[in-house]
């Protein structure tokens, strides 16, 4: 995943529809919000939680990345910045 491979998949997004609420969540964008999520859970300082906590608090962040997405300001280059 790169910034510029997120941000084509933010851009699709974008132009999906012209309400927010009618805009489509690619599988390719769900998935890159997903590795975002399994990433920053495997640091080390999650060393100590249980698998079972691992996987609830990447389910409660790939939740609050998609609710996040509406937020997202355009003219900023760097997504991934923002989303982690």
């Amino acid at each position: 995943m790169t910034n510029k491979g997120l941000m084509e998949e933010l851009l699709k997004w974008k132009n999906s529809a012209k309400k927010v609420e009618d805009r489509v969540l690619s599988e390719r964008l769900g998935l890159m919000f997903m590795e975002i999520a399994r990433k920053i859970t495997n640091h080390s300082f999650f060393r100590n939680y249980s698998q079972w906590e691992k996987e609830d608090m990447q389910i409660y962040a790939h939740e609050k990345l998609i609710s996040g997405l509406k937020n997202y300001n355009f003219k900023f280059k760097n997504p991934f910045a923002y989303f982690s």
